[in-house]
């Protein structure tokens, strides 16, 4: 049995993994802008400036949604029609 070595690849930014990945330049902006919206969130809940339910109020969102984001979870879900 043959085994094949992959050679590893190192990214440093947004735009290299979106290269990497193939991605539209389009894509790769959003993809940058969900991650620094889920670091700045979460720096915001740590150092202990706002809670999960002021950063709703202010957003306009529901405090489930400011959780689910500063889990990484950036999707948005679709209204059901």
């Amino acid at each position: 049995m043959t085994t094949k070595t992959r050679k590893g690849v190192t990214i440093h930014t947004a735009e290299e993994l979106g290269r990497a990945l193939r991605l539209s330049a389009a894509d790769t902006a959003e993809m940058e802008f969900r991650s620094e919206l889920t670091v700045a969130l979460a720096k915001i809940i740590q150092a202990g400036r706002l809670t999960h339910a002021e950063i709703a109020k202010r957003a306009g969102t529901s405090r489930t949604r400011v959780t689910a984001i500063a889990n990484g979870n950036t999707q948005v879900s679709q209204p059901m029609c």
